[in-house]
């Protein structure tokens, strides 16, 4: 199992959960460090990649069956001049290299507002046709796309994961 992200959040969370059952973990960090927890450990491996530069996730994905996606920028001033390039052009990296690795599941952890305002009475429909109202929501939307329409073709199982999650300064629920 590739995680990417996995030294942020969401990533680190399934990481530490996933550390110590009788799977190989390959966590895919970038600029941040990972927790100390994960390192040292016999099926864990750790690769530094940037979706950016898709000859760097080759290694990283080499005898992977799934990826778990969480990697991205969430929290970033101006984030309508840089998500359509790190949210879809990254993700499609991720995808061609998984293509060309043999990777048989993508799993892309997205959120219900990807379909634009949702609420306990307009609840999310799990449908591709949306109108989303910010550009994180927006790009996540185009990525569920992109992995509906590529992983198909090439015999790979494309898997949306809309979580209804909760940030704040110190805050993360799910």
């Amino acid at each position: 199992i590739l995680i990417t992200g996995a030294a942020g959040n969401l990533g680190g969370l399934l990481a530490e959960n996933l550390k110590n059952k009788s799977v190989e973990l390959n966590l895919m960090i970038h600029k941040k460090d990972l927790s100390p927890s994960l390192k040292g450990i016999d099926n864990v491996k750790i690769f530094e990649a940037d979706l950016a530069e898709k000859s760097t996730l080759t290694n990283a994905l080499q005898g992977v069956d799934t990826i778990v996606h969480f990697a991205g920028v969430l929290f970033k001033h101006n984030s309508e001049k840089f998500l359509h390039t790190t949210n879809t052009k990254y993700f499609n990296n991720l995808l061609a290299s998984a293509v060309e690795q043999g990777v048989k599941r993508v799993i892309l952890v997205s959120f219900p507002h990807v379909e634009g305002e949702t609420t306990p009475e307009n609840p999310a429909k799990g449908i591709l046709t949306g109108n989303p109202i910010s550009v994180h929501a927006t790009t996540r939307l185009e990525e569920e796309k992109s992995l509906f329409e590529i992983c198909p073709k090439h015999g790979i199982e494309p898997v949306v994961l809309r979580l209804g999650m909760v940030y704040g300064k110190g805050i993360l629920m799910m």
